[in-house]
């Protein structure tokens, strides 16, 4: 059986030997024929050029922008993660905004003979690369043809790009995050005037100017839990307008919000040696009682509110983007495109599978042609 199998590869070996040397003028034809013509195509294509670029992003160094004022802000040490942070960097490379300051500086439209916008940015996604290192730093790339400086030039010209665009979200993201502070801060103002003018006029309508320290203690223990319920309110809107936040930070400030609301329901009607309940006090005594937590809480809030805004408006004029330039863009020694020696190899296999393919059934024909055109007449 082993010879049998040794004498059909003998024979396939000496067949295809066969078929080689009875076409070897034709085969040798065409091969030089491929190779000459590949090579001459493979010296007319351009060469590509890929610059690199290496950037960081610092920790706990940028004191401005919707991540860091959140992280300053939350009692609870809530913030975005810096994985979150890199892809909204990453995202931000690939974008309009970024291609089109490309364009208007390199004229990249007219550059590579393109016919319409949406071509462009195609062609231009596809020549940038940038991926996540996964520790803490993110590297970007651009290939461009036959020139080597403009290659680097146009990356640098994409970091100077994204540093500025990291700039302006900082800038939203603080902006807005001023402005609520703002708005929150002048309602409550509003809301304190009228209190302090309710409870001046209660005090004229009564003749009650004050109550033991027993309800000051219930007052300060509720503006105080008020204090708490209103910041961690805050910090809700603000981390529910931030990209990449964790569904579960909002969902632990959820709780938080509950058992603050809980705990000053159940305060108002506790009744203990140190806490008076408000519903258990005499109707104008309580509604003295309410009057003066209004207000005395209303001033902790205003307190809260204007320390937060102060920061707010500080950070706002001092925004500066927290990417460092680690490897700055070179000039490639070496083209990235086109693997001339690869291409050619690849092309000269192929050339011979199908040779080998072609000539089999050749021979095949040849040793069938009656057979075969008895069937197809």
């Amino acid at each position: 059986m082993n010879q049998n199998a040794n004498n059909q590869e003998n024979n396939g070996f000496t067949y295809f030997l066969s078929l080689f040397l009875k076409n070897w003028k034709a085969l040798l034809t065409v091969y030089i024929t491929v190779a000459v013509v590949s090579v001459v195509i493979l010296l007319l294509l351009p060469n590509w050029y890929k610059s690199h670029a290496t950037v960081v992003i610092l920790k706990s160094q940028n004191t401005s922008g919707l991540s860091s004022l959140l992280q300053n802000f939350s009692p609870f040490g809530l913030s975005l993660g810096q994985g979150d942070e890199i892809e909204q960097y990453i995202g931000y490379v690939k974008t309009r905004k970024m291609f089109d300051a490309l364009d208007k500086r390199f004229d990249l439209f007219t550059d590579y003979e393109l016919e319409n916008k949406d071509d462009l940015y195609s062609t231009l996604d596809a020549n940038i690369d940038v991926y996540d290192n996964e520790n803490g730093s993110f590297t970007m790339s651009f290939t461009y043809k036959e020139d080597a400086k403009k290659a680097a030039d146009i990356l640098w010209y994409m970091y100077d790009q994204l540093y500025q665009i990291s700039l302006e979200v900082d800038q939203a993201s603080s902006s807005n995050y001023r402005q609520y502070l703002e708005n929150y801060l002048s309602k409550v103002q509003n809301d304190l005037d009228k209190d302090v003018q309710q409870l001046i006029d209660f005090q004229s309508e009564t003749g009650i100017l004050s109550l033991p320290e027993q309800t000051e203690a219930t007052i300060d223990i509720l503006a105080n839990l008020e204090s708490g319920l209103i910041q961690a309110e805050i910090e809700r809107q603000i981390l529910s307008t931030a990209t990449g936040t964790d569904s579960r930070a909002l969902r632990n400030l959820d709780n938080q919000i509950d058992i603050l609301e809980s705990k000053i329901s159940s305060l108002k009607k506790e009744q203990r040696t140190t806490i008076l309940s408000i519903e258990g006090l005499p109707e104008k005594a309580a509604a003295y009682l309410k009057l003066q937590s209004d207000v005395t809480i209303n001033k902790q809030i205003l307190e809260l509110i204007r320390i937060q805004y102060e920061q707010a408006l500080m950070d706002e004029k001092k925004i500066s983007s927290n990417l460092y330039l680690l490897d700055k863009p070179s000039i490639p020694e070496k083209k990235f495109k086109p693997v001339r020696s690869k291409i050619l190899f690849v092309i000269l296999f192929f050339t011979f599978t199908i040779s080998v393919i072609v000539i089999r059934l050749q021979d095949y024909y040849l040793v069938h042609k009656d057979y075969l055109k008895s069937i197809i007449s």
